[in-house]
């Protein structure tokens, strides 16, 4: 019972350390590098996007699967709105929804599905990853979330 119990509490502290490991943040060229090197169009395309007075850069990348929008804030309290502000979006919006999110450390994460369209948000510190697809495209968003780092 003593070796079980022993078990169980290194696995817990073990489990503790890894889910508590701090996530490295992409910069925004190497957002861009990465993206490119995948076979993405990526452009700079913060003038052109309504911001709410949100002092932020926002690169736009594209190929003929996905629409990849990247943010890098100047302020982290601006992350978690812009993250709330997801979330509202989505259960704000009419049909069937399944949603999760996850939060540890200095990475969250929302998934929100409502009929065919999937909608994630991914963030790191002061940088986020917004992408909206359909639910068809879950695998390939997972797959391009986790060689970012941001899954």
């Amino acid at each position: 019972m003593k070796k079980i119990f022993a078990l169980i509490l290194v696995l817990s502290v073990l489990f503790s350390l890894t889910a508590c490991q701090k996530k490295t943040a992409l910069t925004a060229d190497e957002f861009t590098d990465a993206m490119e090197d995948a076979g993405y169009v990526v452009m700079d395309v913060t003038d052109s996007v309504d911001t709410n007075g949100v002092d932020v850069t926002v690169l736009y990348a594209e190929n003929e699967d996905l629409e990849v929008f990247f943010y890098v804030f100047k302020k982290s309290s601006d992350v978690g709105q812009t993250m709330s502000n997801i979330k509202d979006m989505c259960d704000n919006m009419n049909g069937s929804k399944a949603t999760t999110s996850v939060n540890l450390g200095n990475f969250s994460k929302f998934t929100c599905t409502v009929g065919e369209d999937l909608f994630v948000a991914s963030s790191i510190d002061k940088t986020m990853i917004f992408i909206e697809t359909t639910k068809d495209q879950k695998d390939t968003v997972n797959d391009l979330l986790e060689s970012l780092g941001y899954k």
